[in-house]
């Protein structure tokens, strides 16, 4: 948990010192100022970014009751950024592997007779064991929706 706290630490600090010279344009790092990284050589855009910070800091505001200290914001910061990097190397790694999943595949998983173990977590009732089928399919309405 201390190398998480100090990582997030270092993370605000190297953003507080470099925000002046991101904010005055590409001129210094050859980059336009709403990319905020890149990873494997692709450009990470500020306007995709942030909505992935502002639901990590959600989290985490709902975990510890709604206030969110600077250092829990870095860790939301650099939560976010991992689970970037995460995503960009694994998608990768599919595509090249040619792994995909198949609709019929998607469906048994989020909605057949043996649900995946993370969807009876989140969407199961604790008591009966039962998946409420119907929170499965706002939440991936939602989804589809925060991504158009």
């Amino acid at each position: 948990m201390g190398y998480f706290l100090v990582g997030g630490i270092a993370v605000v600090l190297a953003l507080f010192v470099l925000e002046p010279l991101l904010q005055q344009g590409s001129a210094i790092f050859g980059a336009s100022r709403n990319v905020v990284g890149s990873i494997d050589g692709q450009d990470i855009k500020y306007d995709e970014f942030s909505p992935k910070v502002e639901q990590s800091i959600a989290q985490f505001k709902q975990q510890y009751g709604g206030n969110i200290n600077p250092q829990m914001q870095a860790m939301a910061v650099d939560q976010a950024w991992q689970a970037e990097i995460a995503n960009t190397i694994l998608t990768k790694e599919y595509s090249r592997l040619g792994l995909t999943v198949s609709g019929d595949e998607l469906f048994d998983l989020l909605q057949g007779k043996n649900p995946s173990p993370l969807i009876v977590q989140y969407f199961g009732n604790p008591q009966t064991g039962q998946v409420d089928r119907a929170a499965v399919i706002s939440s991936l309405k939602a989804q589809a929706k925060d991504q158009s």
